[in-house]
């Protein structure tokens, strides 16, 4: 005998596969990130925007239980481009070993040859310039300046963030493929 009505759907929603579409509450998952999982499932709580002379960008606040990430994105000659920093609190410049008045050097010099170490890999300069950071993709904006390094290999960066009127901030950060990430919609 066959079951007449209507067919149960599908337990769970097919993965939408961008970055682009997430959206607060939705669920990114990220391949192999975990260190006791094979996959990592981040709750989005918050949605911000960045923009700079360079391009832009925006930011997902994930989290798993204690464990917050930031997610930036953003569309290049390549596709997209994603980057996750597991940092709860920022470095400060010893942490890179280099100085206020070094910083501003490199800053001058705008050179790939210049760089800094972090846990003894070299990060060599990319870029620094003005950002403007827009709090849950709202408002009008707030300014700081930014200096961009990456590895040889190009799977890892460091970038220095400077308020104005607080100390600098260092966060170190995974560059992920594209092929890595998932969102599920909430």
């Amino acid at each position: 005998m066959f079951w007449k009505g209507k067919k149960k759907k599908a337990s769970g929603a097919p993965p939408d596969e961008t970055l682009r579409s997430a959206r607060v509450g939705d669920v990114v998952v990220i391949s192999g990130f975990s260190q006791t999982f094979e996959d990592a499932y981040f709750i989005i709580e918050k949605h911000n925007r960045y923009e700079s002379a360079t391009g832009n960008w925006h930011e997902l606040i994930g989290v798993d239980g204690d464990r917050h990430v930031g997610i930036e994105w953003s569309e290049g000659r390549d596709g997209l481009f994603i980057s996750v920093t597991e940092q709860d609190s920022p470095m400060g410049l010893s942490s890179i070993g280099i100085a206020n008045d070094e910083l501003i050097r490199l800053d001058e010099e705008h050179s790939i040859d210049n760089f800094v170490t972090y846990e003894g890999e070299s990060y060599f300069y990319s870029n620094s310039h003005e950002i403007y950071y827009f709090n849950d993709n709202q408002g009008e904006g707030e300014g700081f300046y930014g200096w961009d390094f990456v590895n040889e290999n190009r799977d890892k960066m460091i970038s220095v963030v400077k308020w104005e009127g607080s100390p600098f901030e260092v966060y170190a950060s995974e560059v992920l493929s594209p092929d890595l990430v998932s969102v599920y919609k909430k």
